[in-house]
């Protein structure tokens, strides 16, 4: 196929080759420069846990995420094999121990910090029983890095050991919760308690209600028909408030003095829908809608309420795939030292108590203190007139303390302690696993689970940006299925590890749900717009494969398996490239070195992706001139800029410090988005990279607005052929490349690593479009003083290819430096 044909084309290739083997705070209570968290949020955990409690509770709910977490990570430390990843894959913890330790440490030490304007008490402890000693190491590393101690009682003695731990939880928690352990008999046969604890005192910033203004008034229940008379606290004040069509539900910030906490209420919009919005909701919507807020004049009605929940958390958690702990295969060996006489050490409960009161406290003096100030917008209202949702966040590190649901502000206490897990229950299979079985996971299936694994598409291109000069384009999704082929293959640290990296869920039903959304070919059929993606596994004769891994390479990846003499490496090389080549329309010739295999080679699996598409507004190729490009090191380069007056979806991103323009292709599926960051210079390429790890593509897309904008932009064809190995060893994908290696699921014989993961890309972007848009998309060029805004690509930038069907990053690619070779190889 012609380049000439198209605006551009994009052609990506992928190889494994196996062988055997924190922000500044002001200290102005009247100001309110809220700005969301900008790092990675680590609470996919937390709104499993809600929504799974809230299937057995009918009541009001409450439960502390982060306290929960904590305790559950002291148990990952001591755990190994399948505890420890059940541990890692249902909480989302970071690659390796180190990094997890690193996260919950500044978690730590952000939570306890003291501040005079509110009250903040954390606390996590073990008891085990006397029976058992733990090892000095791992009581060295829980206090050193989480801040817990562990301690030894005669659970035999039973009066004396549920009083310590009873006082335990009282000194926390202000004496707030009397009794953690209120049955002290059944402490006679445990061998380990987890006791966490968590007490939060603060004051409304700005103090925006007044008891003077509280009034009795009608709450609507869950059914949207019967009512109960409760006081509600009322507000005219500005507030942070974003109204969620994907919820059909209001959002309201209700910041705490001290400009680090905020409640979020989330108000469905119409009575009787909480259950539907809590089927709904997902960090991901959230944070989308969270940076989509505006400080705006909002009538807040809210009632006030005040009630105790206890957790008795073990069947919540066995439905959310952490079982071992709880059972005689549990492997905490890293905890205990041996000894004859002691039992297996298994966990026999994980107990809760939290409590919250919401009130007008402190806000008496500044009640009407900005009611004058701007415009009111009477259309606002956030009224709390029914049951809503609620969460306390920690916004200095996107931490949720506290979660929870208001289904009838009069009801007091609630306890929360779901029927047993069926005794059939098992983690899913690595191979030949239930595919309809019902997960946590399916509230935040499709756009959000796309969105969460463009972390790792930005991250590879970060490392690669940092490892490599020039201009560079990677197929990000070409890389993604690969390893989501190798995740399949792989077991225990060894897929833990490719798991973690690209995001994926813990469940292997839903990794093949996401790959449906990652590899799906389509073409338009109103555009010229194609995207074709293909896999292949080329196989040694004398490797052998179980056969449920056949079956799901062909049924769940489309991809082909071919039997190969690698003995014959040179017609083996020139097959695979020849499959490339035809693969990508002739646009990459080649993928293989003839060095690449050998005869000892067990197994080459190969990705292509292929995209094709024309601008939606095309260039006039009269108005492409040379123009100066600022290079970095070399200056001012004469080069040829495409140009084109259109309405485009376009922002400065002040987070990001770059203008983002997000130029569409026909059809309208995919579009090239482009940031252009506002200072010259190598550094600040780097800096935009670093920065958009902390930048949801949805979050930056929704930002954009439809603006007349005089585009320039230089034609340009990058190719890049690539041995990807350290750069994933850098992002935690380690054992696939050594002797730790795992992929026994595909592999009987076991004894195979992988020793390459050859990736070749290439673009090409230059004025062409259909026929129909080029008679459309004539451009004008404007005089001297118009007020179009202008983005003119004349430095360095970044570039994407999003598939705005499921928010994923199909390419991804920088530009720095034009005229060199088309093609450039490391």
């Amino acid at each position: 196929m012609s380049a000439t044909l198209c605006a551009g084309w994009i052609a990506a290739l992928m190889v494994l080759i196996v062988s055997a083997k924190t922000p500044n705070v002001t200290s102005q209570d009247e100001i309110d420069d809220f700005v969301p968290y900008q790092g990675e949020r680590s609470n996919i955990f937390d709104w499993n846990l809600l929504q799974n409690l809230a299937k057995s509770n009918r009541a009001n709910l409450l439960v502390s995420p982060i306290s929960l977490k904590l305790a559950l990570v002291l148990l990952y430390e001591g755990a190994q094999d399948e505890t420890a990843q059940q541990l890692a894959t249902v909480m989302h913890l970071p690659v390796g121990i180190l990094a997890t330790r690193d996260k919950f440490s500044s978690v730590l030490k952000s939570l306890q910090t003291r501040r005079p304007e509110y009250e903040l008490n954390l606390g996590t402890r073990i008891f085990l029983d006397q029976s058992v000693t733990p090892r000095q190491r791992y009581g060295a590393i829980l206090k050193t890095f989480y801040n817990t101690d562990i301690v030894s009682l005669n659970f035999s003695n039973t009066r004396p050991s549920a009083e310590l731990i009873n006082d335990y939880a009282r000194n926390i928690t202000q004496a707030r919760v009397q009794k953690l352990v209120e049955d002290e008999s059944k402490l006679r046969n445990s061998m380990m308690l987890i006791a966490s604890a968590m007490y939060f005192q603060g004051t409304w910033l700005r103090q925006p209600f007044s008891a003077n203004q509280t009034q009795i008034g009608k709450f609507r229940l869950g059914d949207g028909k019967n009512t109960v008379q409760v006081p509600f606290m009322r507000s005219s004040s500005k507030f942070y408030y974003a109204y969620s069509s994907d919820l059909e539900a209001k959002i309201l910030r209700l910041p705490y003095a001290g400009h680090k906490l905020a409640m979020y209420a989330i108000l469905p919009q119409a009575p009787g829908k909480l259950d539907e919005l809590l089927k709904k909701v997902s960090p991901f919507v959230i944070n989308r809608h969270v940076w989509l807020m505006q400080e705006l004049y909002v009538d807040v009605m809210l009632p006030k309420f005040k009630f105790d929940f206890t957790s008795k958390l073990e069947n919540n958690l066995r439905e959310l795939g952490i079982r071992d702990i709880f059972d005689d295969t549990a492997t905490l060996t890293g905890i205990l030292r041996s000894k004859s006489t002691s039992r297996r050490l298994v966990v026999t409960d994980i107990i809760q108590k939290t409590g919250i009161e919401v009130s007008e406290r402190g806000t008496v003096a500044y009640a009407a203190t900005e009611i004058d100030i701007g415009n009111k917008m009477n259309d606002e209202t956030f009224q709390a007139d029914q049951p809503f949702l609620f969460y306390i966040e920690d916004e200095s590190t996107g931490t949720i303390l506290y979660m929870g649901l208001v289904k009838n502000p009069l009801e007091e206490t609630g306890i929360s302690e779901s029927s047993a897990a069926p005794q059939s229950a098992q983690m899913p299979s690595r191979v030949g696993g239930h595919e309809d079985a019902p997960t946590a996971w399916s509230a935040i299936i499709g756009t959000g689970t796309d969105e969460r694994q463009n972390f790792f598409n930005v991250e590879l291109l970060q490392e690669l940006n940092e490892a490599k000069p020039g201009n560079v384009v990677v197929g990000t999704s070409s890389v993604k299925s690969a390893l989501m082929i190798l995740a399949e293959a792989a077991g225990g640290r060894t897929r833990q590890q490719i798991v973690s990296t690209l995001r994926l869920p813990s469940d292997v039903a839903q990794i093949r749900d996401v790959v449906s959304h990652s590899i799906s070919s389509f073409k338009d059929p109103k555009s010229d717009t194609v995207l074709q993606t293909a896999i292949k596994m080329w196989l040694s004769k004398d490797v052998a494969l179980h056969k449920d891994y056949t079956d799901i390479v062909q049924r769940y990846y489309k991809g082909e398996l071919q039997a190969t003499n690698f003995a014959d490496v040179a017609g083996t090389v020139k097959t695979i490239n020849d499959w490339a080549n035809k693969c990508t329309n002739g646009h990459i010739s080649s993928i293989l070195e003839p060095n690449s295999v050998t005869a000892d080679t067990k197994m080459v699996l190969t990705t292509a992706v292929y995209f094709k598409g024309t601008w939606l507004h095309s260039f006039d190729k009269s108005s492409t001139r040379s123009r100066c490009f600022n290079a970095p090191k070399l200056g001012c380069q004469q080069v040829p800029l495409m140009e084109v007056v259109e309405k485009y979806k376009y922002n400065y991103v002040p987070a990001l410090d770059a203008q983002v323009i997000q130029i569409p292709y026909t059809g309208e599926r995919v579009s090239m988005v482009v940031l252009l960051p506002q200072r010259l210079g190598e550094q600040a390429l780097r800096d935009l990279s670093r920065d958009l790890a902390f930048t949801p593509v949805s979050v930056l897309l929704s930002s954009l607005q439809e603006t007349e904008v005089l585009l320039q932009l230089p034609r340009f064809s990058i190719g890049n052929k690539v041995d990807l190995r350290a750069t994933l060893e850098k992002l935690g994908i380690k054992d696939l490349f050594d002797d730790n290696a795992n992929l026994t699921t595909a592999f009987p014989r076991g004894n195979l690593q992988v020793g390459a993961v050859m990736h070749n890309a290439q673009i090409q972007v230059n004025e062409e479009g259909t026929i129909a848009a080029a008679v459309s998309g004539v451009s004008v060029i404007p005089l001297m003083g118009s007020t179009v805004t202008t983005f003119r690509a004349d430095r360095p930038f970044l570039f994407f290819l999003v598939d705005h069907q499921t928010n994923s990053i199909l390419f991804a690619g920088r530009y720095v430096q034009p005229g060199g070779p088309a093609t450039r190889s490391a």
